[in-house]
Parts: C-alpha cells; structure tokens; sequence
C-alpha cells in the first residue's frame, strides 16, 4: 500500500509512524514514569533473582515465588540476589537476620 502512495508520501508516513510521542512536562506525568521504571526495576531484580535460584538449582515454593515477585524493594532483592549468587539453601537467601544489611 505504501509504495502507491509515491515515495515522498510513504517518507512522510515513515517519518509520522517512527517519530516518538512529544512527552508532557508535568509533574504528574514525570510521576508516572519514575513509577513504571521503578516497576520495570523490580521486576528485572525478581527475575534476575529467580534464575540465579534455579541456576544454582534451589528449588522454590509457591509462597517463596510470590514473595520475590511481590516484592518492590529493590535494595532488597538486591541483597537476596547478592545472597543467591553464593547460597546452597533458601534459608541462606532469605535470612531475616541479615535484611538491614
């Protein structure tokens, strides 16, 4: 369908369809983007988190599961990741005495 359009048209459509969406500069919309990238965040920390767990083959429970996935600290699935990497149990990763580390 493009290529009827004649080539300078079809230039024009590419350009419209490519060009990102001017963005509002207001507080609320700023507000709205630091909280989706800070959910992108954790939610790559959870998954980061759950195949660091089934890399080292610890197995995980529903309950644990929904834990790391509800999770929006990302300092702490930061620190569970951190324990993850060296951890042979999920008592090891999820240790309450060492949560405010």
């Amino acid at each position: 369908m493009i290529s009827m359009l004649g080539d300078a048209l079809a230039l024009e459509l590419e350009d419209l369809l490519m060009a990102p969406l001017p963005i509002p500069d207001s507080p609320i919309y700023k507000r709205i983007v630091e909280t989706l990238e800070a959910r992108g965040e954790t939610r790559g920390e959870a998954r980061t988190l759950l195949r660091v767990l089934a890399s080292r083959g610890i197995d995980l429970d529903e309950r644990t599961r929904a834990l790391i996935t509800a999770c929006t600290d990302v300092a702490q699935l930061d620190r569970w990741v951190d324990r993850a990497a060296l951890a042979t149990t999920l008592d090891e990763v999820f240790a309450t005495s060492h949560d405010a580390e």
